[in-house]
């Protein structure tokens, strides 16, 4: 029981006994009165005298007296008692509300750290999906050219159109994949910027950007197709009227709008993405400058893990090598006539 709540008791009880003395006060005087002898037996009697219960008056009037100051002063201990309490409850109250903001700060952290980590990973897993999917775009703009190559020799005009269109479809997918790769490199800035832990290396570096302009021999090859079809008049008369639902569906007006235009978008992608991983270099670089130190005085454990990073680098690099290889050798592998 706390200290205010047991003074509270004893005042309540201190006040009571002082009102219980004060009528006994009145009750013990009245039944005196009433046994107190008669003027005839004092007479006979001269030593008896009334009866009071356990006091006197006066003394139930001292007892009252004693309890009214005793319910003062334990009422007045109790404000006290009161107001210390209040004030120590207050304080644990500032101090568990200071905890709880320490520990929803805390969590929230760390659900931002998780988030973050989740973005890295994210932004990685899908800039690989698409840098693999590089060779097998421009492998199929190569097999439209070689389809296109023959229509021409054959005569067939909307076939070799059509070769033509499904090539810069396969264009605009290579263009979208660099341009999605752009866009991871973006998130896992802005997520590596934030990050309280050791990042992983992007997926896509500057092992990449070169071998991403071997699109350029494969554009260049499907304009002079075009331009060469479209000094033939049969040719041309049903370039002009192509409206091919695949080109249009990837945002083009025309065949004529995607074989122009296709080849510069790509090379604006790519543009793009370089000046984003060398972001990403200059970001994580100095982030590791700032944490030589920390990195130093960690544990074995932590060690091996940027030992596991740095072998995670090697493969992540060893990969890109051998997509860059694939890149090089479509480009190389086909032979234009032109």
């Amino acid at each position: 029981m706390r200290a205010s709540k047991l003074l509270g008791n004893l005042c309540a009880a201190a006040w009571l006994g002082a009102i219980g003395s004060a009528f006994m006060v009145v009750f013990a005087s009245i039944f005196y009165f009433f046994t107190s002898p008669t003027d005839f037996d004092k007479e006979r009697h001269p030593e008896k005298e009334g009866t009071w219960l356990l006091f006197t008056g006066y003394g139930w009037m001292k007892a009252a007296a004693i309890l009214a100051v005793l319910a003062l002063i334990f009422y007045v201990m109790e404000s006290v008692s009161k107001k210390v309490e209040d004030a120590a409850d207050a304080e644990q109250r500032q101090r568990d509300e200071k905890e709880r903001q320490e520990r929803a700060a805390r969590e929230q952290d760390a659900s931002r750290q998780q988030q973050l980590k989740n973005s890295i990973e994210n932004a990685n897993a899908t800039a690989l999906r698409m840098l693999n999917s590089l060779p097998d775009d421009l492998a199929n703009a190569v097999a439209a050219l070689e389809r296109a190559d023959v229509d021409w020799k054959e005569r067939v005009y909307n076939p070799f159109w059509n070769s033509v269109e499904e090539c810069a479809c396969h264009l605009d997918a290579y263009k979208k994949a660099v341009q999605e790769i752009d866009s991871c490199a973006d998130r896992y800035k802005d997520a590596a910027r934030d990050y309280n832990g050791q990042v992983p290396p992007f997926a896509v570096s500057s092992i990449s950007l070169e071998s991403l302009q071997s699109y350029a021999a494969i554009s260049d090859a499907m304009a002079k197709y075009t331009r060469r079809a479209q000094g033939d008049r049969d040719f041309a008369q049903i370039f002009e009227m192509w409206r091919g639902n695949a080109i249009m569906e990837r945002g083009f007006a025309n065949l004529q709008t995607a074989v122009r235009q296709v080849g510069a978008q790509i090379s604006s992608q790519i543009s793009a993405l370089s000046s984003s991983i060398d972001g990403i270099a200059g970001s994580i670089d100095n982030q590791s400058h700032s944490m030589i130190a920390s990195i130093n005085r960690q544990s074995a454990m932590q060690s091996e893990h940027h030992s596991n990073l740095e072998r995670s680098l090697n493969a992540s690099q060893q990969h890109e090598k051998q997509i860059a290889k694939r890149l090089w050798n479509i480009e190389h592998g086909y032979k234009s006539m032109f």
